[in-house]
């Protein structure tokens, strides 16, 4: 296949149809899609203290956070006492927690009840946006019919359960092959833990699990993608959509692995090019808190913050939304070139019209 022309099929059909953006936001927290890693942060440890001959000795926690916390009477320093400074009763702690929360428990458990019944709600609509994108290219592609936002959740929340299913069938089998996989090298480690060799086969054998559980996961993920769409675009179960998913797979694992590469480069500079952006704005808008400092103080930058944490976060979850109707719309479309290949093996794409994607062979 030849990947410049269907990237620029799929940035094509991402830009031209800004509805599907929505549904790249709603299908991002169940399948992924939003932005990369921003580096690592570190805190800052405390300074070392020195003794009376020059010798840095080791901090003490209590010592370095003594002049942070507030004077306190006796009853009121156990609620911050952990039992790790003299005189602490962990028991006591309990008991005095336990009774102060007790009344609460009402709410407390309430309160749960409904971010459970949120998370459910976010599920369901995340798994029909899905299948929603999923419809929404093939109806462009097919018949250049765009759904539109609200047709196409309609449509996708007929397949919400197989989709879920689906998700947790393949999330549990790789599950249960980590811990077969993680069984012997622990039972090894713990049994041999004062031979060498035994320590050193642990540690041989944990690297190979861990190369032929990564083999596995990335089959998984490839697997999901076909499957996710046999399962939508011909209504089947799940079974069927797992074995013609992975018969397609298996007739042309090098272009579908090559497909994959693909997507991992597409994400690669994804996450690059946000990582600079954020570094760049963020020095800018540090820089900028900075000046209101100085003319607010604390409430200015107070305000501030909040204001432009609200519209970062409103800024990346549409670029997050973006990108996951990208990545979607790319899969349907390499999708659909398999099966074309399946039809017609001359042909890239299951396509009469001039829109081809490449040549097989």
């Amino acid at each position: 296949m030849n990947y410049s022309i269907l990237l620029g099929r799929t940035w094509e059909i991402v830009r031209r149809n800004r509805f599907i953006w929505w549904l790249g936001l709603l299908a991002m927290f169940t399948e992924g899609g939003g932005g990369g890693g921003f580096g690592n942060f570190q805190a800052p440890s405390f300074p070392s203290s020195s003794d009376n001959n020059g010798e840095k000795s080791s901090s003490d926690w209590s010592s370095q956070m003594q002049p942070l916390i507030p004077r306190l009477t006796p009853g009121q320093a156990s609620w911050f006492n952990l039992g790790c400074l003299p005189g602490g009763d962990p028991g006591e702690l309990l008991k005095k927690a336990w009774s102060g929360v007790l009344p609460y428990m009402g709410l407390i458990i309430v309160g749960l009840v409904l971010l459970f019944l949120l998370w459910l709600l976010l599920m369901y609509l995340s798994i029909s946006a899905q299948a929603g994108l999923i419809l929404s290219v093939q109806e462009l592609e097919a018949r250049r019919v765009a759904l539109g936002f609200s047709l196409a959740m309609d449509q996708g929340r007929a397949f919400f359960w197989r989709l879920l299913g689906l998700g947790l069938l393949l999330g549990l089998g790789l599950f249960l092959l980590l811990m077969v996989l993680a069984a012997p090298v622990v039972v090894l480690a713990v049994v041999g833990r004062n031979q060498v060799m035994a320590i050193v086969g642990a540690v041989i054998l944990g690297v190979l699990f861990l190369l032929l559980l990564l083999a596995v996961g990335w089959y998984v993920n490839l697997l999901a993608q076909f499957a996710k769409r046999r399962l939508v675009l011909t209504d089947c179960g799940i079974s069927d959509a797992l074995t013609e998913a992975h018969r397609m797979i298996m007739a042309r694992l090098g272009t579908a692995a090559l497909s994959w590469l693909v997507s991992l480069g597409v994400a690669f500079a994804y996450s690059l090019a946000m990582t600079l952006v954020v570094l760049l704005v963020g020095v800018g808008l540090v820089g900028v808190g900075v000046g209101i400092w100085a003319l607010a103080k604390l409430a200015g930058v107070i305000i501030y913050g909040i204001a432009v944490g609200g519209v970062f976060v409103a800024v990346m979850l549409v670029v997050g939304g973006v990108y996951a109707s990208f990545v979607s719309t790319y899969w349907t479309l390499v999708y659909r070139a398999f099966e074309g290949l399946a039809a017609a093996p001359h042909l890239a794409g299951p396509w009469s019209r001039p829109v081809v994607y490449g040549k097989a062979g």
